[in-house]
């Protein structure tokens, strides 16, 4: 029996359990409880599908990362419904409310009050993976950049040096401006349009979440996709710590980058295999 997305993408079961949870806590009639675990399961379910893990913080921007590739990868009669997205993000928007009358009004108004969200949200829930049974393979996907092979290109290495110089080595850059910044350089480099690109041989990067701010490209990872780029070797080292490593591999690519005083870049035998 052919399985369906959703069997596909929780291969953990994790989602299956969290709703087994759900389940339970309603026949207990522990509705605080559940109302809790379904908020939970929403977002679960939104991250495993939309491929992002815990690099969004709320169900609201879950929802307007999926409205936005559902904009770009889906014809709109099969976008998820504005209004089943609008209902999801306002009744777990009342979580904040739920849990001050748990704090003031004690257990049993807290979990009176959760009653009718609860039943609300799971109906929302069932709505939601319905949705994705169908359509979510085609928003399940990771976000980033192509770059490909600098075959016949002049690639200014010395603003390429001094532009890995100028991040920090912890930033998270965003894929525009690695693009932007990239491309003068002399790099052909593209964004992923739903999760794919024009280009078989390209050189890919995902984006990932850092330790603040939004998603974006890992300075660490650049720079060591640059070095595969440009030389054909790979990063590997024993440096425990970002900061350490990227101070590495910098350090290996500019040794190649200033041999010869070179501004051109030949085709690597990496290139030519």
């Amino acid at each position: 029996m052919m399985e369906t997305f959703f069997e596909e993408i929780d291969k953990s079961g994790a989602i299956k359990q969290n709703e087994e949870a759900v389940v339970e806590a309603l026949q207990k009639e522990e509705f605080f409880m559940a109302y809790i675990y379904c908020c939970e399961l929403v977002q679960g379910l939104l991250e495993i599908t939309l491929h992002v893990d815990d690099s969004l913080p709320g169900c609201s921007d879950c929802l307007s990362l999926l409205h936005k590739r559902c904009m770009a990868c889906l014809p709109r009669n099969q976008h998820l419904s504005e209004r089943l997205a609008h209902e999801i993000v306002s009744i777990v928007s009342e979580k904040e409310n739920i849990v001050a009358r748990l704090r003031y009004d004690g257990a049993p108004n807290a979990n009176g009050s959760a009653y009718e969200l609860v039943s609300v949200l799971y109906r929302k829930y069932l709505e939601l993976k319905e949705w994705i049974n169908f359509y979510g393979q085609k928003v399940h996907y990771r976000e980033g950049i192509t770059i490909s092979k600098p075959e016949n290109r002049t690639i200014n290495t010395r603003e390429l040096i001094d532009y890995l110089e100028g991040i920090h080595s912890h930033s998270i850059e965003s894929s525009k401006s690695v693009k932007d910044q990239l491309t003068k350089f002399g790099f052909d480099v593209e964004i992923m349009t739903c999760g794919k690109s024009s280009s078989n041989n390209a050189f890919q990067i995902f984006e990932i979440k850092g330790d603040w701010g939004s998603p974006g490209i890992s300075a660490l990872c650049l720079v060591s996709e640059m070095l595969k780029i440009l030389t054909g070797e790979t990063s590997t080292n024993s440096y425990i710590g970002r900061g350490y490593q990227y101070r590495d591999v910098l350090k290996r690519l500019k040794a190649f980058c200033s041999r010869e005083n070179r501004d051109r870049v030949e085709p690597t035998q990496a290139f030519e295999k």
